[in-house]
Parts: structure tokens; sequence; C-alpha cells
């Protein structure tokens, strides 16, 4: 397994995370295998950011046409008022947002159809509704004595409380929609294919390396941020800057399970299972040891059945 070509020096990011690693690449694990990888991973935030980059813009424009159409319509308004208005709207809808994409996370992870996920869609979005009304209720309390010379109380709520929740209902599948479908998109971009001149070995992208490694030699795959970290059996962890999605459709057709959100394993290196208590396992694979998740059932199912041919 040597090294096929050398480039420039290897990207900043790269160097960081490498000069972060454990020497022996595993990762500190928290209670339970599940916990394994805990927080977003990098296509998450990623796509989260991006999401809430869209939103804001586009909820910027229409604060802007709301602003000219109420100076056109409310002639005698003091002008401040319309600012404040809105954009302690879009100040609170800055936070609210937070609601619907990370509800798009976890009903992207789980992989389930609307219906089961209502529960959890509808507790997102009393917190989206109650962030939204409240936030911008509270600005415009403080801002209005200030900059339009006025006091504001909540007593707007009455009259116009059905109307903003209505509104929220909107803006919330609008944004949770358009945040899952993004998610969606940024994780399952296309990954690298195994190598075409040997599909026994898989060229791993190292920084300025490009690595041809035996199949039979790569242990598991974990998700590290931007990067997915590749844990061979002579204790080398190579980082490929690419999504854990993308390995996933490369590396499943070639006996690659994903065992966890942020692992795949070699099945036919996996040497036994060790149950972890509430339905996790820990994968020992020799000289590495891989979570396996109780939401993933069929890689369980799959890593117990006997190889073919046995």
């Amino acid at each position: 397994m040597s090294d096929l070509t050398k480039l420039d020096a290897e990207t900043p990011d790269a160097k960081a995370l490498r000069d972060r690693r454990r020497p022996g690449g595993d990762t500190r694990r928290l209670s339970g295998t599940a916990g394994a990888r805990a927080g977003l991973s990098g296509d998450e935030r990623s796509g989260l950011i991006a999401s809430w980059v869209i939103a804001m813009a586009a909820t910027t424009l229409v604060i802007a046409m709301n602003i000219a159409n109420r100076r056109q319509m409310l002639p005698d308004e003091p002008p401040a008022a319309a600012w404040v208005d809105e954009f302690s709207s879009l100040a609170a809808l800055g936070v609210a947002y937070l609601s619907p994409f990370l509800a798009a996370v976890v009903v992207r992870r789980r992989g389930r159809p609307l219906l089961p996920s209502m529960p959890l869609l509808l507790a997102a979005l009393a917190v989206f509704a109650g962030l939204h009304i409240g936030l911008a209720s509270l600005l415009r309390v403080g801002l209005y004595p200030l900059l339009v010379g006025q006091s504001h109380g909540l007593g707007w709520l009455r009259e116009d409380g059905a109307g903003e929740v209505a509104k929220d209902v909107a803006i919330f599948g609008v944004v949770f929609w358009a945040a899952y479908h993004v998610m969606v998109w940024r994780v399952s971009a296309p990954g690298p294919k195994p190598s075409a001149a040997s599909p026994e070995a898989y060229d791993i992208q190292d920084g300025p390396r490009l690595i041809r490694a035996p199949l039979a030699e790569i242990l598991a795959v974990r998700s590290a941020g931007n990067y997915a970290e590749f844990l061979l059996a002579d204790g080398r962890r190579p980082l490929m800057r690419t999504s854990l999605a993308g390995l996933e459709a490369a590396l499943a057709p070639l006996g690659f399970v994903r065992t966890h959100r942020s692992w795949l394993v070699n099945a036919a290196r996996v040497t036994g299972l060790r149950p972890e208590g509430s339905g996790d396992y820990a994968i020992d694979l020799g000289a590495a040891e891989a979570p396996l998740s109780r939401r993933f059932p069929d890689a369980l199912a799959a890593l117990k059945a006997p190889p073919a041919g046995r």
C-alpha cells in the first residue's frame, strides 16, 4: 500500500484535524455506542448554514416589500414603526429558524415518513411560533419608545395573534421542507468510486497523497467533520474530504455496512460483537473497535448472518 502520487502541501483544515487525532485514531466514546459521535456532522452543519442563509435572504426580501407596502398604505404612520415591526420579526426569525432546521435533521436521520414524525414536527412548530412571536414582541416593546417615540404593548396579540400563528404554520412548513431537501442533497452528494484499475482496492485521497488501499485492509470508515477517516489494518488513519453518505453508496456493494450515523464497517473484518446495553453493540475489528447503534437493526442482522458459502 504505497503512495501513488505526491502533490503540494495538504489543506490547513486537513492538517489541523490530523494533528488533533489521538495516536490510535479512536475517538473518545460517550456512554453507549449510540453516542459515539455526538452532535451534528460536518455535512449537517454545512447543510444547516446553507438553509439558514437561504431562508434569511428570502425573508429579508419579503421584509423589504412589506416596509414599502406599509409606507404606501399608511402614509401617516411614523416611518420608524414599519422598520421596527418588520426587522424585529426578521431578527426573531433568525433564531426561530433553528427549530425547523433541527427538525429536518432529525427526520432525515430517522428516515421516517412525515406521519410518524408528526409529534416531533408539531413540537418544533410550537417552538418556532413561540420564539418568533415572543422575541419579536420583546424587541418591539423595548425599541418602540427609543425609535418610534411611543409605547408598544402586547395588545396586538389579541387582534392579530391568530393571523401570526397561521403565518408561522405556513412559514414553518416551507422552511422545513426546503431544509429537509437541502439536508438530503448535501449529505447525499456522490462520493468517490472504487479504483477502476483494481476493483479490490480503493483510492483514498489523503490531503497531498493518493493511497491505494486493498479493500480487505480497510477496517472501517467514520465521519470526521467535513472529512471521512479510514481505519486501516496497519494502523494508518488517512483522511479524505468527502461525505460518509457518498462513501456508503460506493462501498456498500463491496461489503461495507452502515452501523451508526457516523460509521461504515467492513463486514469481512468483524471478529465479534459485544452488547453494551439498550440495544447497542461494540464491534470488534481486531485492531480497532466501532459502534453499532440500535437504530440500525438491519446492520446487526447483516453482521450476525453467516458469510456466504458457509
